[in-house]
């Protein structure tokens, strides 16, 4: 099971990731790595965006409906990652129709791109992350996919988003930022949601 309020799983084919504005300034999944890195075929630094094919069969193994977080510890549309290395993800999840799978990125126009080709598999969930007003227009690039369920992601919510067209949106996450006491976690204010 998965800490993260709103998947069941999460599916790791690619680790590794680089920042794509202030949401990443406290990435948990850069630290994270920290405590994984020792691990075979993990890079010299987060930054290094790595791809697991032995990973690729993870939800054929789940046969139970879940809803899978797919890159957790990455964004599915970095530049780093290859359209061979997606179209291999998305083999795997054509595959298994029981499952859901949603992918968040910060990347919107790599994921406008992408999918101007392959269609969306059903079970696909496609979402953007919008930490503060300057990310808005990842939503207007989300709108441009056509997906069964398009979502957004305010978290960490930074600052009051301002007004949101939320016309095709279908499913809102909203939250702060992760952390602990020692460190330097910004705040969310409950005015902003």
């Amino acid at each position: 099971m998965s800490k993260i309020e709103w998947c069941d799983k999460t599916w790791n084919p690619m680790v590794g990731c680089t920042p794509a504005g202030p949401g990443c300034d406290n990435c948990y999944a850069a630290k994270m790595w920290h405590r994984q890195k020792h691990l075979p075929g993990y890079g010299s630094s987060f930054a290094e965006v790595c791809f697991f094919p032995e990973r690729l069969d993870k939800p054929m193994k789940t046969k139970q409906p879940t809803r899978w977080f797919v890159n957790s510890m990455s964004d599915f549309f970095h530049e780093d990652i290859t359209d061979d290395q997606r179209d291999q993800v998305m083999d795997v999840i054509r595959q298994c129709p029981q499952h859901i799978f949603q992918i968040l990125t910060k990347r919107a126009p790599n994921m406008v791109r992408y999918f101007s080709g392959p269609p969306v598999p059903e079970n696909v969930w496609l979402g953007v992350t919008v930490e503060n007003r300057g990310a808005r227009g990842r939503i207007n690039h989300l709108r441009k996919v056509e997906c069964s369920t398009r979502f957004v992601s305010f978290e960490p919510l930074l600052e009051d988003p301002g007004d949101v067209n939320l016309d095709g949106i279908h499913w809102i996450i909203v939250g702060g930022e992760s952390g602990n006491s020692r460190e330097k976690v910004r705040r969310m204010e409950p005015a902003w949601v």
